[in-house]
């Protein structure tokens, strides 16, 4: 049975919050234990290439998937804004078929978008 497109996106709502509670309860108990937040996994830590080519495949992206990924490539190619075609989802895949692309996104320091406001 398909799920509608609003179905699937309920769907992967609940799923974010559940990852949220579960990288919560892990902080509270390192933080509990006298740890560092050096010690907590890195939350994206457990993307796949899989999961990447999944979004790498959509012609058509649902809106929110759409609007995800346009942040994140803003956010880490500020530097070489979009053309005057604005910023295009092929762009958005160019980028996602880098290798660098995954060790980019949790290399990136929120200091970093703390430097160009112009972005927020």
């Amino acid at each position: 049975v398909g799920c509608a497109p609003t179905c699937w996106v309920e769907e992967e709502k609940k799923g974010l919050r559940e990852k949220a509670t579960e990288f919560h309860q892990i902080f509270t108990e390192v933080r509990r234990l006298g740890g560092d937040h050096d010690d907590l996994p890195h939350p994206l830590q457990d993307i796949t290439d899989l999961e990447l080519e999944e979004i790498r495949q959509l012609k058509h992206p649902p809106e929110p998937v759409r609007r995800v990924m346009e942040c994140v490539y803003l956010i880490l190619y500020a530097d070489t804004p979009p053309g005057p075609a604005g910023l295009t989802w092929l762009t958005v895949v160019k980028a996602l078929v880098q290798t660098s692309f995954l060790r980019n996104v949790r290399r990136f320091e929120i200091s970093e978008l703390a430097a160009k406001p112009f972005i927020v």
